[in-house]
């Protein structure tokens, strides 16, 4: 299974927003969703907006691992509009992620009922399927690091 974080060869740094913005924020991670029931989801999406917005000023090769609500269409525009980007959407259906993550209290969304997380769902994967590549679930258990990914991208 593809770990993100592992040490590479490769001259790739990196990073998982939500742990910089705990970081930022003086945080844990684990303490994210609580921080965000205290003072919003909007707020929160605007931190996550900026300090995705300075990694990719950075100029540096790395992987950035982005939450689910992280993108917009404006994002998305300008991310395939770079050629230094490449945008990797690990689809998984909404059933499998939410067995992976209904018990997350760190997951404030989770509040909202089954219909509800369904639209939204849907509405990001309209979105979501124009990346550079999108890796379906068996694709993906294909993924065993780093460089695994990196060949997908440049040979596709």
């Amino acid at each position: 299974m593809l770990s993100l974080f592992e040490k590479n060869d490769l001259g790739y740094q990196c990073f998982d927003t939500d742990h910089e913005i705990a970081k930022d924020l003086g945080l844990l991670s684990n303490d994210l969703g609580e921080w965000i029931e205290v003072h919003g989801i909007e707020l929160f999406r605007h931190i996550e907006s900026t300090k995705i917005q300075q990694l990719l000023e950075r100029h540096e090769n790395q992987v950035i691992a982005l939450g689910g609500g992280s993108l917009n269409a404006k994002l998305i525009l300008e991310i395939m509009g770079r050629p230094d980007c490449r945008l990797v959407f690990l689809h998984i259906p909404l059933e499998k992620c939410f067995d992976r993550i209904h018990s997350d209290h760190n997951r404030p969304l989770l509040k909202k009922t089954k219909k509800e997380l369904h639209n939204i769902y849907e509405t990001r994967l309209k979105l979501y399927i124009q990346s550079h590549l999108v890796l379906t679930e068996d694709e993906i258990k294909e993924i065993d690091g780093l460089e695994s990914l990196v060949h997908n991208l440049s040979s596709r």
